[in-house]
């Protein structure tokens, strides 16, 4: 049964204002108040720095910024584009209000919440750990340092918190307000599930990849891993586990092990290779997609009622 009562129980605060043009102008609105927003917040930032050139030490202007924040590869490139993701906050809460709905709707109801987002987490982490241990015994490729662990540590005291912002508006907007509004209107689970998960693997199309199969790999990915986290909410009937499981995953993603030049500046080691490397993108693709399904499964197990 696609409908769980705990999805029953998460979607029904989106009955009140279900009409699907409240849904078509809340996804308007909420979109171009993020790229304003987005751009605002960035241009203020080009225009109180002062700085030479991208070549020198510091950017010079929005244009210089939008450049530094496409490749990420220093710590304040990376917290620009994370922070970029207040506007998303913003976003959301102007399309609950289409629905006249508060933001806190979105996540569903608090039993459990905790627990889910715990699970969610400690499965990616526990599995990290074990694929990297395997990837010792097996000699594969070895990462190359980035940070000193003291110099990375104390970058992490922003860097989680703007990660959470990232992450809970990601999923506040997908699994939260658009599988929520669409499953009211829609009984379909491809129009609830499928639908908004192939809008966030889009939303993560960068044509500055080495090919044009690692920028559509990388969009299959996304799009699979928000059909995996939209699967996680339907179960749970919240936003708990979704949230825990993306977050672990982005934070090692992006924290842990990065491409040099893709939100790697802040990374404690790096990937042997760069956006460049058609090769080893494929491959690390094909492996993260392995790790993606395997932690899912585990996950869902745990989360199975006893």
């Amino acid at each position: 049964m696609w409908r769980t009562p705990e999805f029953e129980e998460f979607i029904a605060p989106a009955r009140a204002l279900p009409a699907f043009w409240r849904i078509a102008a809340a996804l308007v609105t909420g979109f171009l108040f993020q790229i304003f927003a987005a751009v605002f917040v960035i241009g203020i930032i080009g225009v109180l720095v002062e700085g030479g050139s991208t070549a020198g030490a510091e950017p010079n202007g929005i244009s210089d910024y939008f450049d530094m924040m496409s490749r990420g590869d220093r710590p304040f490139a990376v917290a620009l584009v994370l922070g970029s993701f207040f506007a998303s906050i913003g976003a959301v809460v102007i399309m609950a209000a289409w629905h006249n709905r508060r933001v806190e709707t979105l996540f569903g109801p608090r039993r459990n919440f905790g627990l889910y987002f715990a699970k969610g987490a400690l499965v990616v982490v526990g599995l990290y750990a074990i694929f990297a241990l395997c990837g010792l015994i097996s000699n594969a490729p070895p990462y190359v340092p980035n940070l000193p662990f003291a110099t990375w540590l104390p970058h992490m005291l922003w860097a989680l918190p703007l990660l959470m912002v990232q992450v809970g508006s990601e999923e506040l907007m997908f699994r939260g307000y658009l599988q929520q509004q669409l499953a009211v209107r829609f009984s379909h689970p491809f129009v609830w599930m499928v639908l908004p998960s192939v809008l966030f693997g889009l939303l993560h199309y960068d044509a500055t990849y080495a090919s044009p199969a690692v920028t559509w790999g990388y969009v299959f990915w996304a799009g699979v891993f928000g059909l995996l986290a939209a699967d996680l909410t339907r179960v749970t009937g919240n936003l708990g586990a979704a949230i825990g499981f993306h977050f672990a995953n982005n934070f090692f993603a992006i924290m842990v092990y990065g491409v040099p030049d893709d939100l790697g500046g802040v990374a404690l080691y790096h990937y042997p290779f760069g956006k460049a490397d058609i090769g080893f993108s494929l491959v690390w693709t094909l492996r993260d997609m392995l790790y993606l399904f395997v932690s899912w499964a585990a996950l869902r197990l745990w989360l199975r009622p006893s």
